[in-house]
């Protein structure tokens, strides 16, 4: 179930964006190989709803990776968060009041989304010397910021808790356990969830097939959303 801290002022935009943010998750981004955490795309627009795929390594030899918490700034809050469904993994979506509420479209925002979380369900772990994807939506992104840091905190069956969440240094140097870094542009850049279901259209065989599922899809989205929205009216 997606988490919304804003109500939608345009319910018929929102719905189309939503819709195309579904479909995100069927195209699989090329990740990076790396010792650390990493997001995949590094730079996003700030309009719209945008899919991140976040590379965790198990860096043990011997013990395995059971919980992942992706951590979002509170001062630069993010309204909507969707991660995708991982087999052997559970999701929780974890929201937090703001000190000030924003106004957002003409409604006024009070909580924010702080932490998107995965836990390994029993006899499920990351294994030593190997990697995982985790991947999200999120959205609406900051609009007063071109950067946000994304802490990752991994946690082991040991007991041992990585916290990667340095910030770049200022000599350009990489930090022991760097944070990554996401990059957001003013709209229009290549990496923007709008442009991949287009990329779909591409895909030989029965593209009728590929329609349909994004229809499904979309309309199973909205209806979830619906949903949520006529709970919250209600316990307003």
């Amino acid at each position: 179930m997606p988490t919304l801290a804003v109500l939608p002022s345009r319910g018929a935009a929102r719905a189309g964006v939503l819709a195309a943010a579904t479909a995100l998750f069927a195209v699989a981004p090329a990740v990076p190989a790396s010792a650390h955490v990493t997001v995949s795309p590094t730079a996003v627009s700030k309009e719209g709803v945008s899919r991140l795929t976040f590379q965790v390594p198990n860096e043990s030899p011997t013990a395995g990776t059971v919980s992942v918490r992706l951590t979002l700034p509170l001062d630069t809050p993010v309204t909507f968060a969707m991660p995708a469904a991982k087999p052997g993994w559970t999701t929780a979506i974890g929201e937090e009041d703001l000190d000030k509420p924003l106004d957002i479209d003409g409604y006024e925002v009070t909580k924010t989304v702080h932490t998107v979380t995965w836990t390994a369900t029993p006899g499920t772990r990351l294994e030593p010397s190997t990697f995982t994807l985790f991947e999200v939506l999120l959205g609406e992104l900051p609009q007063n910021t071109d950067k946000i840091l994304l802490p990752v905190t991994q946690t082991y069956d040991d007991g041992k808790v990585v916290d990667w969440a340095d910030p770049p240094l200022p000599n350009g140097d990489e930090p022991n356990s760097p944070a990554p870094v996401l990059t957001l542009t003013d709209g229009g850049a290549e990496h923007d969830a709008h442009a991949a279901p287009a990329a779909q259209q591409t895909t030989a065989g029965t593209p009728w097939l590929a329609v349909s599922a994004l229809v499904v899809g979309a309309l199973a989205l909205g209806l979830s959303i619906g949903n949520l929205l006529a709970r919250r009216r209600k316990s307003a």
